[in-house]
C-alpha cells in the first residue's frame, strides 16, 4: 500500500510541474475548461488535465488549478478543490476533497496536502486510506519522511467498513493507536502504544504489532496467534506462530504452544514446492508438564518428552505417474498430545499410481500405528497393487474390463490374543493373495425393446498363508470361479401433457461355481456387507476381494422415475434377491460375521426399498430401508430430509442399523437435526437436536447456539448437552478478527 501511494503522489508532483510550465507560456490568466498536453512529450503526452480554472501568478512564482480539478495519468487519477504548485519553494499543496487513486486501487482521502515535488518530505492532514483487502487506516495527519516512512499520529486501523459509513454505532472492532509507521521498502504496517476497542468500548492493550502491506504475498514475521480456554477442565492455551521466507519455493512455519495445565509444544512446518509436486516436513516436540495423567484408553502414564516427524510428498512424474507418501515417526505411540498438534495422519504410507487411456495401476506400501492399544493387533500392507483395464473398442462384439489386485498382510503375534469363539478373529502371520477377475459382457435389443446384457466371467486367486487357521487346509491356496449371467431390462415410458414416468423392470440371473476355501481364507478387505439399492444388482456383492459371491442367484426389481408438473422429481426402486442353487455364501458365518444383519444369509433375501423426491424449491427427502422378508419389520433404514431457501435451513436424518455383538456396535436408533435460521444479514441462529428413540425417558442432546458475522469479525456462541446429565454440557465461544487473529473458549 504505501509503496504505490508514494508513487501516486510523485505523479502528483509531476503534474503540477507540467501545469506551471504549460500555465506560463499561456499568461496570467488561462482558458477554463479541459487541458490536455500542449508541448507534447513522451513523459507527458498521456496526462489530461481538467479544471474549471487554471491561474499562474508571476508574482508569487506559483500555479493554481481550482474548481474541481481532475488530473489523469495512464491508470493514476487525482482530484481536489484546489492544488498549488510553488516554483520557488518545489513544494506542492492541495486543498479540500484530495482523492488520489492509483492502478491497484489503492485510495487515499485527505483536506490538505503539503509536500515537497520529489514526494520526500511533507505533511497530509485529515488523511484516510482505503486498501484492497478491504482494510482502513485514518489519522489527524501524516508526516512524510525520506521517501520511505509514513508516520501516521492518533491513528486508527480496522477492517471494519463501517467505520466509513455514517452510522450510530462504533464498528465491530477498531485499533486506536498512538503512532502507526507505514514502511515502504519493508511494506509494514507497525502499529505502536495501541488498544482495541470493541463497539467503542477499549478490551485490550497492545504495546507493538506489524503487519504486512497488501502487497505481500508472504513475509517472514509472527503471523496471527490463536488464544483459547476450555472451562471443563480449566485449560488455557496460546499459540504463537512464526512464518520464515525461505526461498521462492520454500517456507516454514514455527508454531509455540503453551498449555499450562499440560504442556509446551514446538512445532516446525517445513513446505517445497518443485515444478512437478511439493513436500512437507512437519517436526514436533511436546513437554508434558502434567505428568500424573494417564490415558483414558491404555491406562497407562504417557511419557514426558514426546516427539514426531512426518513427511508428506506428492509428484507428477509425468502426464502418466504420480508418486507420493506421508510418513510418520514418533517416540512413543500414544497419541495423548495429537489434541495440541498438528494432527497429520498415523499411517505412513508410499504410492505410485499410473493411468493410462484404457488402464490405471495403484501401487501402494501401508505401515499403520496402533493408537491406544484399541486393536491389538494392526495390520501392515506391503504392498498393495490394483490393476484395471478397460477396453472401450468392441471385443468379440462387446466390452472387456479387468481387474487384478495384489496384497500382502502381515502381523506380528499378540500373546493377549482372544479365542474366535467369543471375539472378533484377527490372525496372526501373513497372508498374500494375487487376484484377477475378467469380465466381458454386451449390449442388445431383444424383443419389444427389451435390454439385453450377457455377461461372462471368471476369476481366479493364488492364497499364500502363514496363519493360525484350520490345520486341515494348506498354506497354498489356489482357487477359481465361473460366471455366465444376463441382465435383462424392459423400460416402460408414459408421457402426459404435465409429466413424464418410465417404468423399468429389471431382472438379473447369474450361473456360478460355488465359493471355495471360504473357512481357511481370512476375510481381510470383504467385512462390510449390507444389501440396498447400491449393491443388489452387483455381480459381486462382497466389498473386497477375500470373499467372492457364489451360487447361482437371481436378483429382480423395479425402479421408477418421474417427472411431474416440473414441481417434483421422484426416482425410487424396490428389489429381492434370490439364491437358486449351490452353495449360499451369504449364508456362511465367517468369523468376522459379515453375514450378520446383511439380509442375504437366507435363499430369499429381505426387500430393500430406497426413494428419493426432490422440488426446484430446495425441498429433498431420501430413504433407504432393508425390510424383513418374513415379518415385514425394517431391519436397517436410513432416511434424510433437507429443505433450504434463503433464510432457513434443514436437516433431519433418521439412522436405524441393528447390534453387531461380534464387532461391538450397538442398536442404533436415532435422529438427528440440524437447523438454521438467518435473522439478518448478519445474525443467525443455530439448533440441533439428538434423540435416541429406545432411552424415551431421557432428554435427547442438544445444542443452540447464536452467530453473528459482518465484513471484519465473526462471533459464534454455543451451549451444547450430549448426555442426560444436568452437568455434562459445554458452552463454546469463538471470536475472530480479520487480519487480527482468532480468540476462543469452551
Amino acid at each position: 500500500m504505501v509503496r504505490y501511494s508514494h508513487r501516486l503522489l510523485a505523479i502528483t508532483a509531476i503534474l503540477l510541474a507540467f501545469i506551471g510550465n504549460l500555465t506560463k507560456t499561456k499568461g496570467e490568466v488561462s482558458a477554463t475548461g479541459k487541458i490536455v498536453s500542449g508541448k507534447s512529450t513522451k513523459e507527458t503526452s498521456n496526462i489530461k488535465i481538467y479544471a474549471k480554472k487554471i491561474v499562474h501568478n508571476s508574482e508569487a512564482n506559483t500555479t493554481t488549478a481550482t474548481e474541481n480539478v481532475k488530473i489523469n495519468y495512464n491508470k493514476y487519477y487525482m482530484s481536489a478543490d484546489k492544488i498549488t504548485f510553488n516554483h520557488n519553494t518545489n513544494r506542492i499543496i492541495a486543498s479540500g476533497n484530495i482523492k488520489l487513486i492509483d492502478s491497484n486501487k489503492h485510495i487515499i482521502y485527505a483536506q490538505n496536502l503539503d509536500i515537497t515535488n520529489n514526494f520526500k518530505n511533507g505533511i497530509i492532514k485529515e488523511i484516510k486510506i482505503d486498501i484492497p483487502n478491504k482494510t482502513y487506516l485514518s489519522a489527524k495527519s501524516a508526516t512524510l519522511t525520506d521517501g520511505r516512512n509514513t508516520t501516521i499520529d492518533q491513528g486508527t486501523y480496522t477492517a471494519c467498513s463501517s467505520c466509513y459509513e455514517k452510522t450510530k454505532f462504533p464498528p465491530f472492532w477498531l485499533i486506536k493507536s498512538k503512532k502507526i509507521i507505514l514502511n515502504s521498502n519493508a511494506h509494514t504496517i507497525r502499529i505502536e502504544k495501541a488498544h482495541l476497542d470493541l463497539f467503542g468500548i477499549p478490551v485490550a492493550y497492545i504495546p507493538i504489532l506489524e503487519l504486512p502491506d497488501e502487497t505481500v504475498k508472504r513475509k517472514t514475521g509472527f503471523l496471527t496467534p490463536n488464544i483459547s480456554y476450555n472451562t471443563s477442565d480449566e485449560t488455557f492455551g496460546i499459540v504463537i506462530p512464526y512464518y520464515v521466507v525461505i526461498s521462492k519455493s520454500s517456507d516454514a512455519t514455527f508454531n509455540f504452544k503453551a498449555y499450562p495445565r499440560i504442556g509446551i509444544v514446538n512445532e516446525i512446518e517445513f513446505r517445497k514446492l518443485f515444478s512437478n509436486g511439493i513436500h512437507k516436513l512437519l517436526a514436533l516436540y511436546m513437554y508434558r508438564t502434567n505428568q500424573n495423567d494417564q490415558n483414558q484408553y491404555s491406562q497407562t502414564t504417557t511419557p514426558i518428552h514426546q516427539a514426531k516427524i512426518s513427511s508428506i510428498a506428492k509428484f507428477q512424474i509425468n502426464p502418466t505417474w504420480i508418486l507420493g507418501w506421508h510418513g510418520t515417526i514418533k517416540n512413543h505411540q500414544d497419541s495423548y498430545y495429537t489434541n495440541y498438534t498438528t494432527n497429520y495422519e498415523n499411517n505412513n504410507e508410499i504410492y505410485l499410481i499410473g493411468t493410462g487411456k484404457k488402464n490405471k495401476i495403484d501401487i501402494r506400501a501401508l505401515y499403520v500405528y496402533n493408537m491406544e492399544n484399541i486393536s491389538p493387533k494392526q495390520a501392515n500392507v506391503l504392498p498393495l497393487i490394483d490393476y484395471n483395464y478397460f477396453s472401450p473398442q468392441s471385443f468379440a462384439g462387446g466390452e472387456l474390463s479387468v481387474a487384478a489386485n495384489i496384497t500382502a498382510i502381515s502381523r506380528d503375534e499378540d500373546s493377549t490374543k482372544k479365542q474366535h469363539s467369543s471375539k472378533l478373529w484377527i490372525p496372526d502371520g501373513y497372508n498374500n493373495r494375487l487376484t484377477v477377475d475378467a469380465e466381458w459382457k454386451r449390449n442388445l435389443i431383444g424383443p419389444f425393446g427389451t435390454l439385453l446384457t450377457p455377461i461372462a466371467a471368471i476369476r481366479g486367486d493364488v492364497h499364500q498363508l502363514n496363519i493360525e487357521k484350520d490345520i486341515n487346509y494348506s498354506n497354498n491356496i489356489m482357487r477359481a470361479t465361473v460366471t455366465t449371467g444376463i441382465d435383462a431390462r424392459y423400460p416402460i415410458v408414459a408421457i402426459t401433457k404435465n409429466s413424464r414416468h418410465i417404468f423399468e423392470g429389471i431382472a438379473q440371473l447369474y450361473l456360478r461355481t460355488n465359493e471355495l476355501y471360504e473357512k481357511s481364507i481370512p476375510n481381510e478387505d470383504s467385512q462390510s456387507l449390507v444389501l440396498d439399492s447400491t449393491s443388489i444388482f452387483a455381480r459381486n456383492k462382497f466389498s473386497g476381494f477375500d470373499r467372492i459371491e457364489g451360487g447361482s442367484r437371481t436378483n429382480i426389481g423395479i425402479r421408477y422415475h418421474g417427472h411431474i408438473n416440473n414441481l417434483l422429481t421422484i426416482n425410487s426402486l424396490i428389489g429381492q434377491s434370490i439364491h437358486l442353487y449351490g452353495k449360499n455364501s451369504f449364508a456362511f458365518q465367517d468369523y468376522i460375521r459379515v453375514e450378520q444383519n446383511s439380509g442375504l444369509k437366507n435363499d430369499q433375501s429381505d426387500y430393500i426399498g430406497a426413494i428419493s423426491i426432490s422440488t426446484p424449491s430446495n425441498f429433498m427427502f431420501y430413504a433407504q430401508t432393508l425390510i424383513d422378508r418374513e415379518k415385514f419389520k425394517l431391519q436397517r433404514t436410513d432416511m434424510k430430509f433437507t429443505y433450504k431457501n434463503d433464510s432457513f435451513t434443514s436437516n433431519i436424518n433418521y439412522i436405524h442399523i441393528p447390534e453387531d455383538l461380534i464387532k461391538g456396535y450397538e442398536l442404533i436408533d436415532s435422529i438427528k437435526s440440524n437447523f438454521t435460521l438467518n435473522l439478518n444479514d448478519n445474525f443467525s441462529a443455530k439448533l440441533s437436536l439428538t434423540w435416541n428413540i429406545h432411552e424415551k425417558d431421557q432428554f435427547p442432546g442438544h445444542s443452540i447456539g447464536l452467530s453473528y458475522k459482518n465484513d471484519c469479525a465473526t462471533f459464534d456462541i454455543t451451549y451444547g448437552r450430549l448426555s442426560t446429565r444436568l452437568d455434562n454440557y459445554i458452552i463454546t465461544a469463538r471470536l475472530s478478527l480479520r487480519t487480527i487473529g482468532n480468540m476462543s473458549t469452551s
